[in-house]
């Protein structure tokens, strides 16, 4: 469960002054546009340039006023009539539209007040029926003479891969934005042509390199927007099994608090027609804590895989140059949990983190570097784990609490998915043996490969290796019964156990314990697409920012050595298997509390990748 989830996001990019000037017509072949400051939570510019016959414009500026267009409609095709405001189209300004190959063809800026699109194509012109001037337009029209001007009609879409680039040339387009104020940009294309292959050294490594600088693109040095947030509690799994004259269970809880802020910068350049990205990139950096915690109540054995919704995806303020560019980011939290278990156990583990100022861009460049992973580190948790002493318990539990920032990207009518995942997770291993008279030889738990399930996951191989001794451990107890002290020291360090016999016996009842056990937890930030965008990535891009498994605490008892191998994730397959849930193999017992303490950051290592 989710009780406190802040995801703070603004788009940053280069912010200096826009070239988009209303009081300056567009008939020199560039063409800039930038979002009206009355755009909610969204600036940034779009610049075209082409021949000067394939660029023009049909704004006041000039020499044109518009009759009929809707500026408030979703739709990017409409027929539109206009009128030059001066009997001298040639010196309005009006001529330009008609001239080389004609109207048709063209790419034309519309004004604000018509459309919601920045440009579009003009795939008919013709002279219509209807030559109405209405009063609030006749009266601007300059006239040399009483004649009456002629009214002209447009076919207005944005299908820019109809146009043939063999009547004027080719039209390429450059944007970068933001979904906060202030992000509208000089766009220089000088670097740019149409058919350069990605390698972030022209207009968008620039674009993202400018972005890095900005004191907006600093949490430090900017102002926090307004924060979203949930409070949620969320039951991952809860299934019981009938074992007369008891039932059995197996429960999974997420609780978890966290604060993530994301601003994240892109920038693009490409060509209309045929319509193509040839360079793409999206800087994000992100500060914030984790403060999780996952539950496990088992009384019963079995398996089970399951991964369900736990908030959203809720909308964030898009960035949009309608039918030209298009991100639009929704927020989204995930939980998956897998487990294959003979036990009866309580356990309890934190998966706490912080991350300050962390960058990631996507997709990395040729270098292979993505950003900068030193920002992130585990914090204080908090572990709890309680067994059973009277039967043998074996398995392995998963679970993950997944926050992701995604993405939707549109390029006219092409389009992606980036997703950004926060996977957090904590995965306990163990193969224990109680008895009620003496102490035991615990032989190693049969083990099956790690199991997949989540298709944001990703594997990694990992062993064990010496972690912190947990001093001053808590005396073992009975659940209501008195406490009493184990015979010999408790830690865990693997080398420690290897080397000694321990043996945890509960005088008054004569229980005791032995085994292993292993409780890690790890985070995986990491970045992917949907779908091929243009070959400049696909679905088998993945970009890591930070995956490192911790290990809490180890132990083996009587002498059994164990090198585990652990999953930092999982890997994708189907959710689909059905839940298992069967009786324990032996009858209930009062619970010992084998832990249950904070673990201080600065004795929790990293377990190195295999």
């Amino acid at each position: 469960m989710f009780s406190s989830i802040f995801l703070f996001v603004s788009l940053a990019v280069a912010a200096v002054q826009a070239l988009n000037d209303w009081s300056k017509p567009c008939l020199s072949g560039v063409c800039s546009y930038d979002l009206p400051d009355s755009t909610e939570s969204s600036s940034g510019s779009l610049k075209i340039w082409g021949s000067r016959d394939a660029i023009s414009d049909i704004t006041v500026a000039a020499g044109w006023n518009i009759i009929n267009c809707s500026c408030s409609s979703d739709e990017l095709a409409q027929d539109v009539r206009l009128v030059c405001n001066n009997d001298d189209p040639v010196a309005a300004g009006c001529s330009h539209l008609y001239e080389g190959s004609g109207a048709e063809g063209k790419i034309v800026r519309l004004p604000e007040s018509c459309g919601k699109n920045a440009f579009a194509r003009v795939a008919r012109a013709w002279i219509p029926d209807d030559q109405s001037i209405p009063e609030s337009i006749s009266g601007k029209i300059v006239r040399r003479n009483d004649s009456r001007p002629q009214v002209k009609a447009l076919t207005l879409d944005t299908n820019f891969s109809a146009v043939d680039p063999s009547k004027a040339g080719p039209v390429n387009f450059a944007v970068q934005g933001a979904n906060v104020k202030g992000a509208s940009a000089d766009i220089d294309i000088s670097s740019m042509n149409g058919n350069v292959e990605r390698d972030l050294t022209g207009f968008v490594g620039n674009a993202i390199d400018s972005i890095k600088n900005l004191d907006t693109f600093n949490f430090n040095k900017s102002l926090s927007p307004q924060p979203f947030g949930i409070d949620r509690t969320v039951n991952l799994f809860n299934e019981s099994v009938s074992c007369p004259p008891n039932t059995a269970s197996l429960t999974v809880d997420a609780n978890a608090n966290a604060t993530v802020a994301a601003i994240f910068g892109v920038a693009a350049s490409g060509r209309f027609f045929p319509f193509r990205v040839n360079d793409f990139a999206m800087i994000i950096r992100m500060s914030g804590d984790i403060d999780s915690s996952v539950t496990m109540k088992a009384t019963a054995s079995g398996t089970l895989e399951r991964k369900l919704p736990i908030f959203g995806p809720v909308g964030i303020p898009e960035l949009n140059f309608r039918g030209v560019f298009t991100i639009g980011p929704t927020f989204e939290v995930n939980g998956q949990v897998s487990a294959e278990l003979d036990l009866e156990a309580d356990m309890t583990v934190g998966l706490n983190y912080h991350f300050d100022n962390a960058e990631l861009v996507f997709p990395d460049d040729k270098t292979g570097t993505a950003g900068n992973s030193n920002s992130f580190a585990i914090d204080d948790t908090p572990l709890k784990l309680s067994v059973s002493p009277s039967v043998k318990a074996t398995g392995n539990v998963q679970a993950h609490l997944i926050p992701s920032l995604n993405l939707s990207v549109s390029a006219h009518k092409f389009g992606t998915g980036i997703f950004l995942n926060l996977d957090a997770f904590a995965e306990m291993d163990l193969s224990l043996e109680g008895t009620s008279q003496t102490s035991v030889t615990v032989d190693e738990a049969k083990r099956e490969g790690p199991r997949t399930i989540g298709r944001y996951m990703r594997r990694a191989a990992l062993v064990a290796v010496d972690s912190p001794t947990v001093k001053d451990f808590a005396p073992v107890t009975v659940s209501g019964e008195s406490t009493v002290e184990p015979t010999a020291a408790v830690t865990s360090s693997v080398a420690s156990s290897a080397n000694s016999s321990t043996t945890v016996f509960l005088e008054d009842s004569g229980a005791s314990l032995g085994g292993c056990f292993n409780v890690t937890v790890g985070l995986d930030v990491n970045a992917g697409a949907d779908a091929d965008f243009f070959g400049l990535f696909d679905e088998n891009t993945q970009v890591s920012l930070f995956n490192k498994t911790f290990e809490l605490f180890e132990k083996c008892f009587n002498n059994q050595k164990r090198s585990l191998a652990v999953n930092s994730s999982l890997a994708s397959a189907s959710l689909t298997k059905p839940t298992e849930l069967t009786c324990p193999t032996a009858g209930s017992a009062s619970s010992i509390s084998v832990i249950d303490q904070v673990v201080k950051a600065g004795t929790i290592r990293a377990v190195p990748k295999v």
